[in-house]
């Protein structure tokens, strides 16, 4: 079965504690996966609920800087998904665009 995109949105993503989650697409039953472009920025990421990301790293929080694509597959981790931009005083924007079955 091949996968093709469902939806898309752009999401801010501010320097806020917690980060801040895939839009509610996200949720969707039909998305499989979500590939993110990080348009501006450099942006910190996390899947796992159990930890909290910040701005200035947490351990299994990755760094993603602009230009950087990545895919978020399966739940929980899109649920899970947060985001933080890296730097304090300037948001990031990322691409989303869900993909999944018709």
């Amino acid at each position: 079965m091949a996968l093709r995109a469902v939806f898309s949105e752009r999401i801010r993503v501010y320097n806020t504690p917690g980060g801040v989650a895939l839009g509610s697409y996200a949720k969707d039953s039909r998305v499989i996966r979500a590939l993110v472009v990080v348009e501006s920025n450099p942006i910190r990421i996390q899947t796992n609920s159990g930890i909290t990301v910040t701005p200035e790293g947490t351990e299994g929080s990755a760094l993603k800087n602009a230009g950087a694509e990545f895919y978020v597959t399966g739940q929980p981790d899109l649920s899970n998904f947060r985001a933080i931009s890296a730097l304090p005083l300037y948001p990031g924007y990322i691409q989303v665009t869900y993909e999944g079955t018709a």
